[in-house]
């Protein structure tokens, strides 16, 4: 019955992290604090950020060694290929080492935490971005190496059988947080991944930040239409780059047990997969509809922050996926045969030699 007519892989490392450089002196006009950033590709409607995708702004704070705020969530704004501090010129100290973290799509509390809800849509849903560093007036530069504090999901689709089509026109990704708190690390962000365009494959544990006290349950959707046949095998759902993909708080999730009709008390994750599927028949130019609505798939997710997840769903591949109003009932039911023949039965006639 659990079968599963799709499958669902996740591939590891968005971008685990993202630079910029900031430059803090003491008080002279060439010692004022400066910032430059290094960040990359966007692959959504709003910004990711990694190498080559600039942050246009962000906010930096900044303790001394006995832990006294000296910069308090200034705005740093790129303007004319610079970055300014919009909110006041600040100087190095003449002594000592300064604790620097900059923060991008949220605001830090005075307990180092910072509270983020997830927006609805995937157009809207920002890159929350950290970085923590410390120097002192020697150093400089301070580099500010951002990380991603959350993961990101995409969406594909493959056809593995010639003699279907399929139509798919929406996901929906159901029954996840929204909201939570993430806690600041107390480790330098320092390390990076070192790719440009999303596809590295080094992930730095070092420096990371936690989330907790998350809440809500909440479901995101994507609809953008592919269409799967023999000679189209594979499409992104997620559209060219990941325009629409998720920006989603990591957690660990437990599976909907698809033994029960989909309603508003329904637990666990699943995905929704609307989507009209076809097949030839003999003569190749009648299809048979097998299916037309929407295509419950009960599925665990363990989501880490910094990793991009991709989701691909193959069509063709046997059993699977269930009518959410009816789980009892798979969605695709495939034609098998079973086979006996009968043993010969001898008959009784005897015909004597010769004829008669």
């Amino acid at each position: 019955m659990k079968k599963n007519l799709f499958w669902a892989a996740s591939i590891a490392c968005l971008c685990a992290s993202c630079a910029n450089d900031a430059v803090i002196e003491e008080n002279r006009a060439s010692d004022e604090i400066r910032f430059r950033a290094f960040a990359e590709g966007s692959t959504r409607a709003d910004a990711v950020y990694c190498p080559s995708n600039l942050p246009e702004e962000f906010n930096v704070y900044a303790t001394d060694a006995d832990n006294n705020l000296i910069i308090d969530g200034d705005l740093i704004k790129l303007e004319s290929g610079a970055y300014v501090n919009k909110t006041a010129q600040r100087y190095w100290p003449e002594s000592g080492t300064l604790t620097f973290e900059a923060l991008l799509n949220g605001s830090k509390e005075s307990d180092g935490t910072v509270n983020f809800s997830v927006a609805d849509a995937a157009a809207s849903q920002k890159d929350l971005i950290y970085a923590r560093a410390t120097g002192s007036k020697t150093d400089g530069t301070v580099a500010l190496n951002f990380r991603h504090a959350l993961s990101q999901i995409v969406f594909k689709a493959k056809n593995t059988n010639e003699t279907l089509t399929v139509k798919v026109s929406k996901v929906e990704l159901c029954n996840v947080n929204n909201s939570g708190v993430y806690t600041l690390p107390s480790d330098n962000t320092t390390d990076n991944s070192g790719e440009t365009d999303h596809d590295g494959t080094t992930y730095q544990t070092a420096g990371r930040g936690s989330w907790n006290s998350l809440e809500g349950n909440a479901s995101y959707t994507i609809e953008n239409e592919v269409i799967l046949n023999s000679e189209t095998t594979s499409a992104d759902i997620s559209a060219a780059n990941g325009s629409d993909a998720l920006m989603l708080i990591p957690n660990t999730y437990t599976a909907w047990d698809a033994t029960t009709a989909i309603n508003d008390a329904t637990e666990g994750t699943y995905f929704l997969v609307t989507a009209t599927i076809t097949q030839k028949v003999n003569d190749n130019e009648t299809a048979v509809k097998i299916w037309d609505g929407e295509i419950a798939i009960p599925v665990a997710f363990s989501w880490v922050e910094g990793k991009r997840y991709i989701y691909t769903f193959a069509f063709g591949q046997g059993n699977g996926g269930y009518d959410p109003e009816n789980p009892e009932n798979p969605v695709f039911v495939p034609i098998t045969f079973s086979v006996d023949v009968d043993e010969f039965v001898p008959a009784s006639e005897v015909v004597e030699a010769g004829g008669k």
